[in-house]
């Protein structure tokens, strides 16, 4: 059986990604203006789900689409509107 969710150019294994966007603040000590040590680090959601798509594991191809910009080959696109809502990444 031929594999079907493969790397369009080379044929190798694909991934799933998502780009997030990580904030790191710190509080301001109002009467020294020195920094405070503590870092609070926040995760919002998937860069508002424009960064996300699928690449090649195959370090010498280098293939890589975002799914929301591009357009996506039949076989990708069909498995992304089965699964986006299983994704956990």
């Amino acid at each position: 059986m031929a594999k079907k969710f493969v790397c369009p150019v080379c044929g190798s294994e694909i991934q799933y990604w998502k780009e997030y966007l990580v904030t790191k603040t710190q509080n301001i000590n109002s009467e020294t203006g020195r920094l405070n040590n503590a870092v609070k680090i926040s995760k919002p959601d998937a860069n508002n789900g424009d960064m996300q798509g699928f690449q090649c594991l195959n370090i010498e191809c280098g293939w890589c689409i975002n799914v929301v910009n591009q357009s996506i080959p039949d076989e990708l696109n069909e498995w992304y509107d089965n699964f986006k809502n299983d994704i956990n990444v």
